[in-house]
């Protein structure tokens, strides 16, 4: 009896513990806030995620703008030395294909001339739009070779790409954008890209227009 009456003192029948209603509803709860707070954490990966190929797709396209703008600026207005007489600049502008002598290729290459060409490549079911390079020697003498030329991708998933090109017509003296520019004597002053993304890519590609340096009659 003693140790009965001990017993009951020390746990006092306000103090039962929680009863199986109160156990469920807190294990309700538990549950909810594990689902808002893996919902969240979904939600957080895609957005980092979603924001990491926004940061990419940006710095590509920046990267590529910055190269062909390179490009143009370093276009050398050297004649054919296998066509002397024509005087003809070894710039051959169409409009989705541009080829071109440069003076320099990028920081790393410190070689030079250089044969440049930048245009559309197919690859399965894509289109992209790649730049392909040859080194020549000094005097040109080597431009007819039909040595393999280097290419690496630019840009990938391109609908369409159309070039242009700022400058006087033949026999005019009036500048103005035109589709072409080949069997020129001078450099045109601008050229234009505009680039079509396909839609899938859901890239968005500013217009860059890009200046030549130097702007007149052959070199060599």
């Amino acid at each position: 009896m003693t140790a009965m009456r001990a017993q009951s003192a020390r746990f006092p029948a306000d103090q039962s513990g929680f009863t199986l209603l109160e156990l469920l509803v807190a294990l309700s709860l538990v549950g909810l806030l594990s689902v808002l707070m893996l919902g969240g954490l979904r939600f957080g990966v895609r957005a980092w995620e979603k924001g990491s190929v926004s940061a990419e797709q940006s710095t590509t396209l920046t990267i590529a703008q910055r190269f062909v703008r390179r490009q143009v600026a370093e276009a050398l207005p050297l004649v054919d030395p296998g066509n002397t007489r024509d005087r003809n600049i070894l710039f051959m502008g169409g409009r989705t294909a541009l080829r071109m002598v440069t003076g320099r290729l990028a920081d790393a290459y410190r070689g030079g001339p250089f044969l440049v060409e930048f245009r559309l490549a197919r690859e399965g079911a894509e289109q992209q739009l790649v730049v392909a390079w040859r080194e020549l020697a000094p005097d040109l003498s080597d431009i007819d070779q039909r040595t393999p030329m280097s290419e690496a991708r630019l840009i990938d998933k391109v609908r369409d790409v159309e070039f242009a090109y700022f400058g006087p017509r033949e026999g005019g003296d009036t500048n103005q954008w035109q589709d072409g520019w080949t069997g020129r004597g001078t450099l045109p002053l601008l050229v234009r890209l505009r680039l079509d993304p396909a839609p899938e890519s859901g890239r968005h590609w500013p217009e860059l227009v890009a200046a030549t340096r130097i702007s007149g009659v052959g070199v060599r």
